[in-house]
């Protein structure tokens, strides 16, 4: 769809979405239902649920890789919706589900290698180093507070008789709540949590996987690797003290980035380049309309804009996380044990999504922009088929410097790919192969290049070792140099396809008080999200999003 001029940027939604319903109308592309959702969503859990390792079973995984693939691929050529971004997290969210149920089918053997942290009862008279295996079976328990080490902690003790005889000694009738870890299970409703958990945990912090981005787990906590590994007591690694500061940080984060996202947003709105007129757009309006006649600071101020957005709004989603699973587990902890083994409540499963921005970008330049600052989400889901194609290499090819070639384009370019399906599902004239694709694929030439001329290069041609102050300073200006060239082929891509016409929050302060366009008012939000559709087909009816 070519952009349309419009006199406000609902008028232009509302265009759009006119567009939209005359492209399913017509049949040029089919709408997006829930049971398309929900069918790509189980059908990795339904092949992991399967227990055993045959040869047929492990190869049943590669033909349920093969119909996700398909179906992934349905989605993103022939349905299309208005939802978040003009369409955009269809193609991201599809692309990344289907890589990520690789990994979990193909690359990895989920059943054999992988190990999840889990609470457990076991007898109070058991010692800590205790080598026994975690036990799936139950244990009669309830949940009450104590204090250890001055710390509030969580235990659950219980009596084995229910009180009926007093008598009996307390080792025989009282549990404690340990943590230990547990691999693929047996019992079908323990296996289907875990299997769960597994899925829809990007960066594995309770799991054995859990990502060098992050940081370690505590010492405590016994090696995964060590078949006698023991068990903990829950005593030595959760503080419910840093759990409720955590959950006050994310809190913090969260209100930080729902008023920094309103601002943006009416900022942004001022700029016709952020609805989409990214070829000529008129100039913002004031106070920003005075860059129109600096090119080289109007393109700065829309770079900024550009990541200050993404940046904030990452922010506002993720923060999410232990708002809803770390709140939840402390102010209802039974519950939180009814549903899952993991102990939600430790603050360390919440580590922060963004690195240090200073120390990362000056001491590493490119390289800590990435693998260092900018949030680590798909971090394993990017490494991991890297790793896999990278076994297969002749001996030779990984000890000349192969094996690090395809650590470097592999992550990048699976990061490319994603971006530019979310732009190719937009409802607007985009340019996926050319704007978010090798912006995000270049990324691993910036940095390979960069870490060959400061390791390789410059050594050898500076008459003298830099001091760290003028290294610092080199590497913050390449990342800027950097960004400024490469960042305009997403950033016009982005603005081009409807992203930042996403309305991002239901009450706007900043429009509540006026400072809007014209007829916005303090509720934000505006027509259905989902919808009954009659298709040809049962495969083509049902509820769609809008």
């Amino acid at each position: 769809m070519k952009t349309t001029n419009a006199n406000t940027y609902r008028e232009l939604i509302a265009q759009r979405g006119q567009y939209l319903e005359y492209a399913l109308q017509s049949g040029e592309y089919d709408p997006f239902l829930v049971h398309h959702f929900f069918l790509l969503l189980a059908l990795p859990i339904v092949a992991l649920f399967i227990p055993g390792r045959s040869l047929i079973l492990r190869f049943s995984r590669y033909i349920f890789f093969i119909s996700i693939l398909g179906l992934g691929s349905y989605i993103i050529g022939h349905t299309r919706a208005f939802i978040v971004g003009n369409g955009y997290c269809i193609g991201l969210v599809t692309t990344w589900w289907v890589v990520w149920s690789g990994v979990m089918l193909i690359v990895n053997d989920v059943q054999k290698d992988f190990k999840r942290l889990e609470t457990f009862s076991v007898p109070a008279s058991d010692t800590i180093n205790d080598e026994s295996q975690p036990s799936t079976s139950e244990s009669p328990n309830a949940n009450s507070k104590v204090k250890d080490n001055g710390s509030p902690v969580r235990h659950r003790r219980t009596s084995a008789t229910q009180g009926t005889d007093t008598a009996l000694p307390a080792t025989a009738k009282e549990y404690k709540e340990v943590i230990g870890w547990q691999p693929y299970p047996e019992p079908v409703g323990h296996r289907l949590n875990w299997i769960i958990g597994l899925l829809f945990n990007f960066r594995g912090t309770e799991w054995n996987w859990r990502i060098s981005a992050v940081p370690p787990f505590p010492k405590s906590i016994p090696d995964p690797t060590d078949r006698k590994s023991s068990t903990v007591d829950t005593s030595e690694v959760i503080d419910l003290r840093k759990s409720r500061k955590c959950l006050k940080k994310a809190i913090l984060i969260f209100l930080r980035a729902y008023i920094s996202l309103d601002v943006i947003k009416v900022i942004m709105m001022r700029d016709r380049y952020f609805w989409g007129f990214v070829s000529d757009p008129a100039p913002p309006l004031l106070p920003f309309g005075m860059l129109a006649a600096y090119p080289l600071l109007l393109r700065i101020y829309r770079l900024f804009f550009s990541g200050i957005g993404i940046l904030v709004a990452l922010d506002y989603v993720t923060s999410l996380n232990p708002i809803i699973f770390l709140g939840l587990s402390l102010a209802f902890p039974n519950a939180s044990r009814a549903v899952t083994r993991v102990p939600l409540e430790a603050e360390w499963l919440y580590p922060d999504v963004f690195g240090h921005l200073g120390s990362s970008i000056l001491n590493h330049g490119i390289a800590g922009c990435w693998g260092m600052w900018w949030h680590q989400l798909f971090r394993f889901s990017f490494s991991e088929p890297a790793r896999w194609l990278a076994s297969f290499l002749p001996q030779k090819l990984q000890n000349c410097g192969g094996r690090r070639i395809i650590y470097l384009l592999i992550p990048f370019g699976i990061s490319g790919l994603l971006h530019a399906l979310g732009s190719y599902c937009q409802m607007a004239v985009t340019d996926p192969w050319s704007g978010p694709f090798p912006f995000f694929f270049l990324q691993s030439v910036g940095v390979g290049v960069q870490r060959f001329l400061a390791k390789q290069v410059l050594p050898k041609i500076l008459p003298f070792h830099p001091p760290r102050w003028l290294r610092r300073a080199t590497n913050l200006a390449v990342v800027i140099a950097w960004f400024y060239l490469t960042g305009p082929v997403v950033a016009d891509d982005f603005a081009a396809g409807g992203v930042w016409l996403v309305e991002p929050v239901p009450i706007s302060i900043l429009r509540g008080l006026g400072l809007g366009a014209e007829g916005e008012g303090w509720w934000c939000l505006r027509g259905d999200w989902f919808e009954w559709w009659n298709g040809e087909t049962w495969w083509q009816s049902g509820i769609r999003f809008v």
